[in-house]
């Protein structure tokens, strides 16, 4: 593997505690989500992985995140019957499932 991807991925690592479950690239190319087992959504920018923020869900293990076709909402979805979706203004929208 070539030593550039080894540093992406070891910086993409730095920020969860445990397994990453999904990744996801925002349309504008501008930001990184990722979600793991620990119940944390890291967001990042691109294209050094600099961490924005960190949400951490106590409740439940985050399987998969997605952005919105604008990058407005990221949708992250977990164990428990539920959707939760957070606008690009930290804003939390919750949508069961």
């Amino acid at each position: 593997m070539h030593s550039a991807s080894l540093e992406l991925i070891s910086e993409i690592n730095s920020s969860h505690n445990s397994k990453i479950n999904s990744l996801a690239v925002d349309p504008t190319n501008h930001y990184l989500a990722s979600c793991s087992d620990d119940s944390t959504v890291a967001i990042s920018s691109l294209p050094d992985i600099i961490n924005e923020r960190i949400y951490s869900h106590t409740d439940c293990v985050m399987r998969k995140v997605a952005f919105s076709h604008k990058a407005e909402y990221l949708a992250v979805s977990c164990e428990e019957p539920k959707i939760e979706n957070t606008s690009n203004k930290g804003e939390e929208v919750k949508v069961d499932v």
